[in-house]
């Protein structure tokens, strides 16, 4: 079933979300800045001994005061052009995140 949620991603009712980070888990731009900011302070300092996080791993967090409880950050590879893109990382981090949600629920 398919179904459209009009709002922030921060507001899902969800058991975890998934965070397009980058490998310091820092925050940055785009939806990984949004998360953070909301998330607040406590998830920079729950991240910052779980970075770095290199491409096709994962590292999962409490969602600190957001509606998902946990945050999967997960780096993916970075197309640098071309028709040879690699996605070699992508279903291992799948796998790794989904083991460790049902290790945390």
């Amino acid at each position: 079933m398919l179904r459209i949620f009009h709002g922030s991603l921060v507001d899902l009712e969800v058991d975890a979300i998934v965070n397009a980070a980058n490998s310091s888990l820092m925050g940055g731009g785009g939806v990984d800045g949004v998360i953070h900011r909301e998330a607040g302070p406590d998830l920079k300092s729950a991240c910052r001994p779980l970075a770095p996080c290199p491409p096709g791993q994962v590292r999962v967090t409490d969602g600190f005061g957001l509606a998902p409880r946990l945050i999967f950050h997960t780096v993916g590879p970075v197309w640098r052009g071309g028709s040879a893109m690699k996605t070699k990382h992508s279903a291992p981090a799948i796998s790794i995140a989904w083991r460790k949600r049902d290790a945390a629920i």
